[in-house]
């Protein structure tokens, strides 16, 4: 950092503006507040008009279809010395996946694809406000930085975020702002991420410059009135009056190989980022990429118009209702006012009632006025503007959960309709299973680096038995491909999995490779009224299991326990399948 601290911040400052004008102009972020209002169903309407809303139909038609709902990631060594490696590396990963919550993650990020154009994925370690591994504890390279100076207060509150553990975090797109002019995130010299944190917190936080922690001021506290709030302050803070924050602009610079943090134009932190591990940590998704420029277009954009004439359609319609009441000419002084009032009534009393009118006959007096019933032709324009949607989106009526009865198509036609379907699905799903791939790559560049300590992990050998693998994070360094199975975001279920489970067994029935009794327990818990240990199941046999036990890996303050050593197991592998070249990795 210069010697003018002043004259670094706001050199830093201006390229900030310079990126949040670009986005500005690119990927216009004024327009996703109206998105989102129209996803929870909030319009700008004159009057009490409904509204079909394809915003967020689609959305909840895209979203099941893209994201994974057990992610699973496959690990495949690309050197035969990494076989045993990968199938450690491969159980670690799987149980990460779930243990962070990135499920969650994808799906918040998916919906950020479809409203912003742009969803961001943080990756970390450790700790949600940046790791220094100087300050490291305890044996799994953690801090203890989610804690505050005062008596062990917590200061960070997300509980997937652990210690000694990598995170992968959702950021709002309205947050991340990007170099001016750049297309690829592979190719940008920094990232910025604001971030919101109390005032409190902040001061609390001892990763931080304790003198200028100790001097911010939570610049962004809001009046007491609403109508003097501050309107840089985000609406899920703008509301709490009380509580003061401090916006903080964290970058990350892979020029200099940096990680500064800003606080009301103060440097609270600068030091090397030992988290960028092949590049910046941030991973991103777009569904429709922008030809120019780095900010994609939301899949949301493209349905507008429709949206807004079937908003026209169902006012329209809304109005047409009121209009085709019945109604009533009659002539003026052919009926006194309490024949009128019988003539009008709806009471059951009035059935049957005979009325008098003094005219010559009765058509003169009084007709029906009826007007004319746009219903149908309404119907039509509708069907016409949803037909566009269709086109637009990829999605037939089925595929949104509508039924077409009585269709006259054939099996091969029908065939067809989906593989179309498919091909403009799968491309989305590519996309999310890449951004997954990005994460768990970058899960295990961290854990190579910050797992120095002992861990047991449970993986199935060469011949199918349950062994417990000692390890660390430096013994599995390797060259692996990792895949995502794109099955894996289609539902299954429960009828799926039963007839799947049952068709494993009659399948593997007999075969003195597969564990006979594991196989039954596969079949027997798709029953979940059925305990197959303690009701069906006569007993567990010992010869094909591996002795030796011990926790997951990756659990905080656990002891690896009892498991064969990775070298030891290493050899064994080799005794099945032959020479394996020595233990390592990349250099």
């Amino acid at each position: 950092m210069p010697d003018n601290e002043t004259d670094f911040v706001n050199d830093w400052m201006e390229k900030i503006t310079l990126g949040e004008r670009f986005k500005e102009r690119y990927a216009k972020p004024e327009e996703w507040k109206n998105y989102r209002d129209y996803y929870r169903n909030e319009w700008e309407k004159v009057g009490d008009e409904p509204v079909l809303n394809i915003v967020y139909s689609t959305g909840k038609a895209l979203i099941p279809r893209v994201y994974f709902r057990t992610p699973t990631v496959t690990v495949t060594p690309r050197r035969p010395e990494f076989a045993l490696h990968a199938r450690v590396v491969e159980a670690v990963d799987n149980w990460l996946l779930r243990e962070l919550k990135v499920k969650k993650q994808l799906k918040r990020v998916a919906l950020d694809a479809y409203l912003c154009g742009t969803g961001c994925v943080k990756i970390g370690y450790d700790s949600e406000f940046g790791f220094i591994p100087s300050q490291s504890i305890d044996r799994d390279t953690s801090t203890a930085t989610q804690y505050g100076k005062k008596g062990g207060d917590l200061i960070e509150y997300k509980t997937f975020i652990k210690p000694g553990l990598p995170w992968a975090l959702r950021c709002r797109p309205d947050e991340i702002v990007t170099p001016f002019g750049y297309d690829d995130v592979d190719s940008m010299p920094w990232i910025c991420h604001k971030v919101w944190r109390t005032l409190d917190d902040v001061k609390n936080d001892t990763k931080y410059n304790k003198t200028i922690r100790n001097s911010l001021q939570g610049g962004y506290t809001p009046n007491v009135t609403l109508k003097t709030q501050d309107p840089q302050r985000p609406p899920e803070f703008r509301f709490n009056e009380r509580e003061p924050y401090v916006l903080l602009y964290e970058i990350r610079d892979s020029k200099k190989h940096k990680l500064y943090v800003f606080g009301e134009d103060k440097v609270l932190l600068d030091l090397d980022d030992d988290l960028q591990v092949e590049g910046l940590p941030f991973e991103f998704l777009t569904f429709s990429e922008d030809p120019t420029y780095f900010w994609g277009t939301p899949e949301v954009k493209y349905i507008m118009e429709q949206q807004k004439e079937l908003n026209e359609i169902k006012a329209i319609a809304f109005k047409n209702r009121r209009y085709n009441i019945l109604k009533w000419l009659f002539k003026l002084g052919s009926m006194d006012k309490d024949t009128l009032d019988k003539l009008m009534s709806d009471s059951i009393e009035d059935i049957g009632v005979a009325m008098g009118v003094r005219d010559e006959t009765v058509q003169s007096a009084i007709m029906p006025l009826q007007p004319h019933n746009l219903t149908s032709d309404l119907e039509k324009d509708k069907q016409m503007v949803l037909s566009d949607h269709r086109e637009v989106t990829g999605f037939s009526r089925n595929q949104t959960g509508e039924y077409i009865p009585m269709t006259s198509k054939t099996a091969t036609e029908a065939q067809i309709v989906q593989q179309g379907a498919e091909i403009r699905i799968d491309e989305r799903r590519d996309s999310m299973a890449d951004l997954l791939v990005n994460v768990v790559s970058r899960f295990n560049q961290l854990i190579f680096k910050y797992w120095t300590k002992e861990r047991v992990v449970e993986i199935a050998g060469p011949d199918g038995a349950r062994q417990w693998i000692k390890y660390t994070g430096d013994q599995l360094k390797g060259e692996y491909f990792l895949s995502i199975d794109p099955d894996s975001s289609v539902p299954v279920s429960r009828r799926l999995r039963y007839e799947q489970a049952f068709k494993l067994l009659e399948a593997f029935r007999g075969d003195p490779q597969i564990d006979q009794l594991a196989l039954k327990k596969i079949v027997l818990n798709q029953f979940e009224w059925i305990d197959p240990t303690a009701c069906l199941l006569a007993q567990e046999p010992t010869a094909q299991m591996t002795p030796g036990q011990g926790p997951l890996p990756g659990m905080p303050g656990s002891t690896p326990g009892q498991g064969v050593p990775f070298e030891q197991a290493l050899k064994n592998l080799q005794g099945r399948m032959g020479p394996v070249r020595g233990l390592g990795g990349l250099g």
